[in-house]
């Protein structure tokens, strides 16, 4: 982020299309960044994003806020042994779909990067 002025933060795309087999914006490496940009960020700073329209510091709170929710139920079910087809078929981003699931990543994909993410072993 050196050389970034408060008014002009990067911010990625909605549901992260950057990678199909791993979520690290979700998991934790862009979750951090998120952070970053958040405490540099002003209130009346423009977030410019990948994709989509010019946002603000409270859009990139809920998008950073959905990641975390959708990462926090994925993980639950994967850590109550769920299989990924029962994890898919518990919607667990049912709520979030309609605003956030209607990108280039749909929900059941969405889900299934997060669990193949998150059951991976550690170090991996």
């Amino acid at each position: 982020m050196a050389g970034v002025a408060e008014e002009a933060v990067l911010w990625t795309s909605p549901i992260p299309a950057f990678q199909q087999v791993r979520a690290p914006e979700a998991t934790g490496e862009g979750s951090a960044s998120h952070w970053r940009i958040l405490a540099r960020a002003g209130e009346g700073t423009k977030i410019i994003p990948g994709h989509g329209p010019l946002g603000t510091k409270a859009d990139l709170k809920t998008y950073r806020d959905m990641l975390a929710t959708s990462r926090d139920r994925v993980a639950a079910l994967v850590k109550a042994g769920k299989t990924l087809e029962q994890v898919t078929a518990a919607k667990p981003t049912a709520d979030l779909d309609a605003k956030w699931g209607q990108g280039f990543i749909k929900p059941d994909p969405w889900v299934s990067i997060l669990y193949k993410d998150l059951s991976r072993p550690a170090g991996r």
